[in-house]
């Protein structure tokens, strides 16, 4: 996923500060006409304040979001067990653990100023009904060993936390809740892949490693409910049942040496002819076999992924039917998806729509 950086004329092009320089020297021999009506002092504490209030309010914001994906993933991926291969299948523990360094750095200030969360991981979110839940884990608490292992601070403390859950049918957890120190006992579920991720970028997306789910914070900023967050989550861990991301690699191998052989096989034609292309030709012909290899059977995976998914909230009592019209939205965002094309990677918006509309009259009945 890219993000845009947006630089300055003098920080892209040092050479430019010479005359950066010159212009404004101009101009201000010229007299630069300013601001017409005489502008007060801002009180400087006051903007102080404010900005830290918007710092908590973002990472309120952030957290909001962490912990509503969290509870959709987590009882899709508890549902999605049936279909779920046994080596994609983890311990499940219902929380997210942080500390200041694994959060961007723009949230940095208010989760320090509001929660206190700095090098000590911390619990930023526990999710209802599961097994930190059960066993009396709350937001805000600090984990001090797992396992009668001592964490880390800092970004290897989050680590900890993780990969010795994950080694273990049985957590033993030692905290503290303010300065009260706790110990707690936590046995895990099971579930299908591994917990899903907000990841902090304006793009409407969401996709998978094969593993693990991300959401960006624009797909859940765009999601008008719960509902339609599962369809989301519920297609992608649809792409992880099936195996689609390692199929599709498969396919751009095969299609990388089909490329590579048939070009190799010019370069040999056009060297005997007196034109040799050293090469040329089984270099672009691979690279073009790679894309077209991993684009085969794109949109059936992709067909695929809508109707496990549908299975996945059926099974875990969702009733999805208003929840469709995220695909009538999305086509409004990109218009180009409502044609269907060839070669494309997904399928169009209206056969989308109406083969949820189909799978939702099977699975739950009209809507």
């Amino acid at each position: 996923m890219n993000r845009t950086t947006r630089l300055s004329a003098a920080t892209a092009f040092p050479a430019a500060y010479p005359v950066i320089a010159l212009v404004g020297g101009v101009l201000f021999a010229a007299g630069c006409v300013g601001a017409t009506r005489q502008l007060s002092a801002v009180d400087r504490a006051a903007v102080e304040a404010e900005a830290r209030r918007q710092s908590e309010m973002a990472f309120d914001t952030l957290v909001a979001q962490t912990e509503r994906l969290g509870r959709v993933a987590f009882l899709l991926r508890r549902a999605a067990l049936e279909w779920c291969p046994e080596k994609r299948i983890t311990p499940a523990w219902g929380y997210s653990v942080a500390v200041a360094e694994t959060l961007p750095e723009e949230y940095r200030h208010g989760a320090w100023s509001k929660y206190g969360l700095a090098d000590r991981p911390m619990f930023l979110f526990i999710t209802p009904g599961s097994p930190m839940d059960a066993a009396g884990v709350r937001a805000g608490d600090v984990v001090v060993e797992v396992n009668g292992r001592a964490v880390r601070d800092g970004k290897r403390g989050v680590e900890d936390v993780s990969k010795r859950l994950d080694r273990g049918r049985v957590g033993w957890l030692e905290l503290l809740r303010g300065e009260e120190p706790l110990r707690v006992e936590v046995t895990p579920t099971r579930a299908c892949g591994k917990p899903a991720s907000v990841l902090t970028d304006s793009s409407t997306n969401a996709f998978t490693d094969g593993e693990s789910i991300f959401v960006t914070s624009g797909m859940l900023d765009y999601v008008l409910s719960d509902e339609e967050l599962a369809l989301v989550v519920g297609h992608e861990i649809g792409h992880i049942i099936g195996d689609h991301l390692s199929k599709q690699k498969s396919n751009a191998l095969w299609g990388s040496v089909l490329g590579a052989a048939l070009g190799g096989l010019v370069d040999g034609l056009s060297g005997s002819l007196g034109a040799p292309t050293y090469g040329r030709n089984a270099r672009d012909l691979a690279d073009a076999g790679a894309i077209a290899g991993a684009r085969k059977f794109s949109q059936d995976f992709e067909r695929e992924a809508d109707l496990i998914g549908a299975e996945i909230l059926a099974a875990a009592n969702i009733d999805f039917g208003e929840a469709i019209d995220f695909w009538r939205r999305m086509s409004t965002e990109s218009p180009g998806s409502v044609a269907a094309v060839h070669g494309a990677s997904h399928p169009s918006t209206p056969e989308r729509f109406v083969r949820l509309r189909e799978l939702h009259a099977r699975l739950l009945g009209p809507s």
